[in-house]
């Protein structure tokens, strides 16, 4: 009670149980220990009157603890599983990035890889073109000239080799000056063509014709 409180001469005496072997001595009525642990407490004490020599019976006072629930096994397993998600959440995604960008980059790839094999396929046509173009007369598409005697070296030196024959014939359409100049250069030149053809239409799969120039083939 506050009366007794009040006295000076009122000591009390304390000791946890599994704790404290000596008993503790204190004039406040309020005890305070250290943090203590989940777990089941037995505290004894009494009051003893310093000016009498009296003390009261020893009161055993059981008690137990328990940690505040933020503080518990199963708050701390929630935010380990919730931060092990987290993490998880976080390398799955780091990885559907990269997955993503290098799928993106094997586009890129493969796009640039398609285009500049078209880019060469489209140069080596335009090579063939041009030098077709540099080979063939522009009248009747026959060989011009050029080709006819780069055709003409090639094949010299072949049949030299191996020994076997080469012919040659040389063609010129008599009278083709009278035929430009009465009908025209126009009908000349259909002249040249329709010869073109029949030529053309002569020859073995393996022979060769061509325009010298003019009416001579």
């Amino acid at each position: 009670t506050s009366d007794v409180e009040d006295q000076p001469s009122i000591v009390y005496r304390y000791r946890m149980q599994g704790f404290d072997r000596d008993w503790a001595v204190t004039r406040s009525s309020d005890l305070r220990f250290p943090s203590l642990g989940d777990g089941k407490y037995r505290l004894e004490l009494y009051a003893e009157d310093t000016d009498r020599g009296v003390r009261s019976p020893t009161a055993v006072i059981s008690f137990r603890l328990r940690s505040p629930w933020w503080k518990g096994f199963p708050l701390e397993v929630i935010v380990i599983l919730l931060l092990g998600g987290m993490l998880y959440t976080l390398a799955r995604f780091r990885d559907r990035r990269m997955i993503a960008r290098q799928l993106e980059l094997e586009a890129l790839v493969k796009a640039r890889t398609t285009e500049l094999e078209r880019e060469k396929k489209q140069l080596e046509e335009a090579r063939e073109a041009l030098r077709e173009q540099a080979n063939r007369d522009a009248l009747t598409g026959l060989f011009n000239r050029r080709a006819i005697h780069e055709m003409l070296t090639r094949e010299t030196s072949r049949i030299r080799r191996e020994r076997s024959i080469l012919s040659v014939v040389m063609i010129d359409l008599d009278h083709f000056k009278l035929v430009n100049d009465r009908y025209g250069h126009v009908a000349g030149d259909e002249v040249l063509r329709e010869v073109t053809v029949r030529l053309s239409e002569s020859i073995r799969p393996y022979d060769a014709v061509g325009r010298i120039g003019g009416e001579e083939f």
